[in-house]
């Protein structure tokens, strides 16, 4: 079978806990408790980097000034400081980052690959939150930005000029009708330390490694629910489709085979 569901003891630290590690290739019965319940409607057999189905993430095509939406939610099985998700996308043959001429310039036109967060959902409503965004360029490429908030304090955005590395996480032409994998590692900041990180991969390039964060939250230092992809703020001029395959979640390490190191 292909998919993978482990869930694998550890009692090095907390005798009761177990260190997460999800895996879902979209071959076999979906993952009890994880993921949210439009999960279903959302399996296709169009296109699949491995095996026979993936995930379809539909975009309709939207007129300027409108957003569009697409995303599949999950809860962790237990509380998470320090996350590891990976997955494979596809990034269809007419994708582009709308960038329209007096709207939707920056933060108010991004678009999503991950959010994570405790509490309830947002940077000023959770305990604590990460997102991970793709902002436009002038040639319908995207560049990364890292959304953030803690003790129901919005953080705002880290975007190119505030990450120690920062490139183009989506480039047009070159990944229409490609696959690409995409890795984000996120550790949340001890009490009284700076020592909370965000980083991204493209394929094996690190493309995102933020500058020693002090994001912690005392109203809850954890992750317990995220989604990948989602709101698509002023959306995609014609109905655009993406894919996912091979996603997976854990709180140790990226898988073997497709490992990116963490410098």
């Amino acid at each position: 079978m292909k998919r993978v569901l482990s869930l694998l003891a550890s009692f090095v630290l907390v005798p009761t806990a177990f260190a997460v590690d999800i895996s879902d290739n979209f071959d076999g019965s979906k993952p009890s408790s994880f993921w949210a319940s439009n999960y279903d409607s959302m399996l296709s057999t169009a296109k699949s980097l491995s095996g026979s189905r993936s995930l379809a993430f539909k975009y309709e095509g939207k007129p300027n000034g409108q957003d569009g939406w697409a995303e599949l939610r999950f809860t962790l099985p237990q509380k998470m400081s320090e996350v590891f998700v990976e997955y494979d996308l596809f990034i269809p043959e007419n994708f582009i980052h709308r960038r329209q001429s007096t709207i939707g310039h920056g933060s108010d036109n991004n678009k999503s690959i991950v959010q994570l967060w405790s509490g309830d959902y947002g940077a000023v409503a959770s305990n604590v939150y990460v997102g991970i965004e793709q902002w436009p360029t002038d040639n319908g490429s995207s560049n990364p930005s890292v959304r953030m908030g803690s003790n129901h304090v919005d953080l705002g955005h880290l975007h190119p000029n505030k990450l120690a590395v920062g490139t183009r996480i989506m480039r047009v032409p070159e990944d229409q009708g490609k696959w690409r994998r995409f890795k984000v590692h996120v550790k949340l900041a001890d009490k009284g330390q700076s020592n909370g990180l965000v980083q991204i991969w493209r394929d094996t390039e690190l493309i995102v490694k933020s500058q020693p964060l002090n994001n912690y939250s005392a109203a809850g230092n954890y992750f317990t629910h995220g989604y990948i992809l989602g709101w698509a703020n002023y959306g995609f001029a014609n109905t655009t489709t993406f894919y996912v395959d091979n996603f997976r979640i854990s709180g140790t390490g990226f898988s073997a085979e497709k490992a990116a190191a963490v410098p």
